[in-house]
């Protein structure tokens, strides 16, 4: 499967998404999240992107307001 950012919904002041994407050792599950934060994050700190308020909801790994 590859990697894939779907819109879920909006908020009443933000827009939500669902990052999919599949990994081989399930092992390293942790270790590989974290990785694909970073990467997230510097890509949106690259392009400027400003947001009010952004976090993780680290059970799902979903951007919660």
């Amino acid at each position: 499967m590859d990697p894939a950012v779907k819109f879920a919904d909006f908020t009443h002041w933000s827009a939500r998404y669902i990052i999919l994407y599949s990994i081989d050792d399930y092992g390293k599950k942790a270790v590989i999240k974290a990785q694909i934060w970073v990467k997230i994050l510097d890509i949106l700190n690259r392009e400027k992107f400003r947001s009010a308020s952004m976090s993780m909801n680290v059970e799902n790994g979903l951007l919660d307001e």
